[in-house]
């Protein structure tokens, strides 16, 4: 079982996301792993890449727990690693999730 706690860093925790939609969040959230360290990923994945990655995850099924929370994520070839960026929001970002909150 992995230990996600290693994982969390202060730098890419975002305490309150003022993003409106699920779109516009991943963007922001993918835009602050690259902002903490670009040479985590390898070369073929861009932030564009990297953004679309996760859009086409979303698309097949919400990642919308339920409960107001969300793990939006993806696989990256030649990634072997796991990023882990984390955000709240005190308005609520509708995701989709199956329980509607």
């Amino acid at each position: 079982m992995i230990n996600v706690s290693q994982y969390i860093k202060p730098e890419l925790i975002i305490p309150d996301i003022e993003t409106q939609s699920k779109e516009e969040t991943i963007r922001c959230l993918v835009n602050k792993l690259y902002e903490f360290d670009s040479n985590y990923f390898p070369d073929n994945c861009t932030k564009s890449e990297l953004f679309k990655a996760v859009i086409e995850r979303e698309n097949i099924q919400s990642t919308g727990l339920g409960n107001a929370i969300a793990i939006p994520h993806t696989r990256i070839s030649g990634y072997k690693d796991l990023s882990v960026v984390i955000s709240l929001s005190k308005k609520g970002i509708d995701w989709d999730s199956l329980d509607g909150k």
